[in-house]
């Protein structure tokens, strides 16, 4: 029998690749902001960027990310089953700022912006990276589960297991934003 679960933020198809026994599937969109200056840059982040799904707020960069995990069971004897086949997969959508006068500037300027995009693509991907941990954690739990468990509510007991797991790293998210303040690139 094959049992799906699913937990997280948001939903993307995109390329695939492998990281471990995970497949990831991440994708980084931009949105087009102007701007002549940092402060004016700002503006139009606030204006124009990813709003947070739970919050409501608006940031200059956001990542969503969603795990997704299925297995199989074998029936035993005595109402028991085997655990194995499963598969875990992370979506991951990573938005960020593109600044429209990149191509005609110079100088101090470029420096400026390729600095501040630089801050705010490392914060972000803290967040994918913590994503796909997530996914690597899940994957190691259903690994580890090589003893028979009883049939009767086993979803149910493994799909909490599974929550309670991803739960801590989407704390981590959070405490990763209270510390870093959103990865404050802000003037």
């Amino acid at each position: 029998m094959r049992l799906l679960g699913a937990l997280g933020i948001g939903l993307v198809a995109g390329p695939a690749s492998a990281e471990g026994g995970v497949a990831v599937d991440e994708r980084v969109e931009h949105y087009l902001i102007d701007g002549d200056d940092a402060r004016q840059w700002h503006a139009a982040m606030q204006a124009k960027g990813p709003r947070d799904p739970v919050s409501g707020r608006t940031y200059s960069g956001f990542t969503r990310w969603h795990v997704t995990w299925s297995w199989d069971t074998y029936p035993l004897a005595d109402g028991e089953c085997q655990v194995g086949g499963h598969q875990v997969r992370v979506e991951v959508v990573v938005r960020l700022p593109e600044w429209s006068g990149r191509a005609a500037a110079s100088g101090p300027l470029l420096r400026e912006w390729d600095a501040l995009h630089a801050r705010l693509r490392d914060h972000e991907r803290l967040h994918r990276d913590n994503a796909v941990a997530a996914a690597g954690a899940l994957d190691a739990m259903l690994e580890a589960m090589d003893e028979p468990v009883p049939c009767a509510g086993a979803r149910k007991r493994i799909d909490r297991d599974a929550r309670d797991l991803l739960a801590r790293f989407h704390e981590a998210d959070r405490r990763l934003d209270r510390e870093t303040r959103h990865g404050r690139i802000g003037p």
